[in-house]
């Protein structure tokens, strides 16, 4: 039987019961260990440290799963948030010694105005969205991320006053490619491919490509292949607390309002993807605050800017999510993850996060 609206007796209003809490910790599991690959994917796409991207999927990500409308939203660092982010870092002009704190300012400001938008009640704006420029939107970021990765995808870094050019520079230069880096990478997109394919490694074919092709490279170990080593450290601990630089808000607070937008849009389409199980008809307002929250807190905790992810969010569903746990325990096994295991994540090819994203 159902109680009024539609929802289970057993289920209660805050997404939390306990029959749920089982179905919740096996999916989050698949979730907390997807978020490694991709979030530091994705951190490398907006070319700041992978450890920020990984640490998306921690405090930011608990925050919201705790809070937003729909409870069965993973809010955490996406392509094209990533991309919106670097876009922002470079119209700025940051890097250097300021690039931390300036990044987590962005996650601030963002966290804000979701926070604001949410509490006018402007989550109905989402609707006005046309599929047709989110699919525009979504292709273009595509050959973004495409293009932002050839250097590390062949060994070789185009250049060029524009993607166009550097496109055309990349495949001038066929004879400058590194055979050891692009074979890596090339493998990589086909074991993706390839297990994508397959029932049983459909959902965690990139997992498994990372960890073949991390062992594969440690193992016959050529010299010519990166790692995130050779660009970031990546210790085996939780973020400690980082304050935000709020001197640079200024310059980054339209800026801000882009990765903001960016992150709320991409997001609105779960609650109807992935409707509330008791029935209840979620608010896109309260999603919105739940977002923004999610990032003011992260901020604080070395986060980049988070969103609703829908394929982050399909995981957890796909392994069972029905509540809030889902989010919570993805939280739960990604920090056990980076708390014991987190130093390995530096053994990693930068040519196979190349392949994932490409």
């Amino acid at each position: 039987g159902l109680m009024p609206g539609g929802r289970a007796p057993d289920t209660p209003r805050n997404g939390l019961g306990r029959d749920t809490l089982a179905s919740g910790a096996l999916a989050g599991f698949s979730t907390g260990l997807f978020s490694i690959p991709e979030g530091m994917a994705y951190a490398q796409l907006a070319g700041v440290n992978p450890l920020y991207g990984l640490y998306a999927g921690l405090v930011a990500t608990l925050v919201a799963a705790l809070s937003t409308g729909t409870v069965l939203m993973v809010s955490t660092l996406t392509s094209a948030i990533a991309l919106s982010t670097g876009s922002v870092l470079q119209v700025a002009g940051i890097g250097g010694s300021a690039m931390p704190g300036a990044l987590f300012t962005v996650t601030l400001l963002s966290g804000g105005i979701m926070l604001v938008l949410g509490l006018l009640r402007l989550g109905s704006m989402v609707s006005f969205v046309s599929t047709s420029v989110m699919t525009g939107f979504v292709g273009a970021a595509a050959v973004l991320i495409v293009v932002g990765e050839l250097g590390d995808f062949s060994g070789y870094d185009p250049e060029g006053p524009n993607k166009v050019a550097e496109v055309w520079d990349w495949f001038s230069h066929l004879g400058s490619w590194d055979p050891a880096t692009t074979a890596v990478a090339v493998v990589t997109v086909a074991l993706v491919v390839g297990m994508k394919k397959v029932r049983a490694t459909e959902k965690l074919a990139p997992v498994i490509a990372l960890v073949i092709m991390t062992v594969a490279v440690a193992v016959l170990h050529p010299s010519s292949v990166a790692t995130v080593g050779d660009i970031a450290s990546i210790p085996n601990g939780l973020p400690a607390l980082h304050l935000p630089d709020l001197g640079s808000a200024p310059e980054l607070a339209l800026g801000s309002l882009s990765v903001a937008l960016v992150a709320l849009v991409q997001g609105a389409g779960i609650s109807t993807a992935y409707p509330n199980p008791d029935g209840s008809k979620a608010s896109p307002s309260r999603d919105f605050i739940g977002q923004g929250l999610g990032n003011i807190a992260g901020s604080f905790f070395q986060s980049m800017a988070t969103g609703g992810s829908l394929s982050r969010t399909g995981i957890s569903v796909s392994g069972g999510a029905r509540s809030r746990w889902g989010g919570v325990f993805a939280v739960v096994w990604l920090g056990v993850l980076v708390l014991l295991f987190g130093s390995l994540a530096e053994t990693v090819p930068l040519a196979v996060i190349a392949g994932l994203l490409f």
